[in-house]
């Protein structure tokens, strides 16, 4: 099943250091495993989106809680 990501990159080195898959908040040992040592790249791909403020967080997040209610009562 595809989950909506929600990841939060280190500032300094730009390695994916927090993530939620769907509403699963992925341990420590999981993000090196999934993202290895991928670097997020805000400027060259559209696969990424920064998000500014504790807003958007809060916005994205509900975005995907809703998203996986939605897909988790259809896929039944």
């Amino acid at each position: 099943m595809h989950y909506l990501r929600l990841t939060k990159a280190a500032a300094t080195c730009r390695h994916v250091k927090r993530s939620m898959h769907g509403t699963h908040m992925m341990s420590t040992g999981e993000i090196p495993e999934v993202y290895g040592r991928e670097l997020v790249n805000l400027r060259n791909e559209s696969r990424w989106t920064f998000l500014n403020t504790l807003f958007s967080v809060s916005e994205a997040c509900m975005y995907m809680q809703a998203r996986f209610i939605i897909v988790a009562t259809y896929l039944r």
